[in-house]
Order: structure tokens, then C-alpha cells, then sequence
């Protein structure tokens, strides 16, 4: 998703300050685990199943909220129209619920 997110933006959406692939991928990767941060079990602290669990349902919504805001963030209001609309085809596919108003 992050190859044909990147090759989008770059067809289809102008850029309001440049960037290259590698740092929108890592920009997404970052988001993300900022939300992993506290399922990371240490000496003190232990993740329960119910935990991960939780993680399990919530893991499609957090890389595409990470997704969204790191590639297709870096636009101007006619590239996020473009990319909201093709972004959604894209979630409809994989079943991924997202509110209908923008």
C-alpha cells in the first residue's frame, strides 16, 4: 500500500514542499509506532492477551489513520481530494470502515 500511496501522490497530487518515498514511508512507520509504543512489554510492565487482543482490532485503523497523514498529507486541497477519493476505493477493498462525510 505504501508503494502505490507514494506513486499516487506523485502522479496525481501536487506537493506543497517535496519529498521522496523513503520519507513518507518512514514518516508512516513513525505514526504507527507511536501508537505500538505501549505494547512494548519491559522488566515492569507486561502486555496481557487482552491487550493484543485490543491491538489486533485496531491495527488496520492505525495504519491507515499513520498512512493518511503521512502520504497523503503532503498535498495541497485539490491532491487531498484526489487522494481522499482514491484512498477510500482502496479501503472499500479491504474492508475498512471509514466515515462518509470529509
Amino acid at each position: 500500500m505504501l508503494e502505490e500511496g507514494c506513486y499516487f501522490v506523485r502522479k496525481n497530487c501536487p506537493e506543497l514542499v517535496k519529498t521522496v518515498d523513503n520519507n513518507l514511508a518512514q514518516s508512516c512507520m513513525r505514526l504507527i509506532d507511536c501508537y505500538l509504543k505501549k505494547y512494548i512489554e519491559t522488566e515492569v510492565k507486561k502486555i496481557t492477551a487482552d491487550q493484543i487482543e485490543q491491538l489486533s482490532q485496531q491495527i488496520k485503523s492505525i495504519f491507515m489513520f499513520s498512512f493518511l497523514w503521512s502520504i497523503g498529507g503532503t498535498t495541497d486541497l485539490v491532491g487531498r481530494g484526489r487522494f481522499d477519493k482514491w484512498l477510500r476505493e482502496r479501503m472499500a477493498k479491504h474492508s475498512i470502515a471509514f466515515p462518509e462525510d470529509k
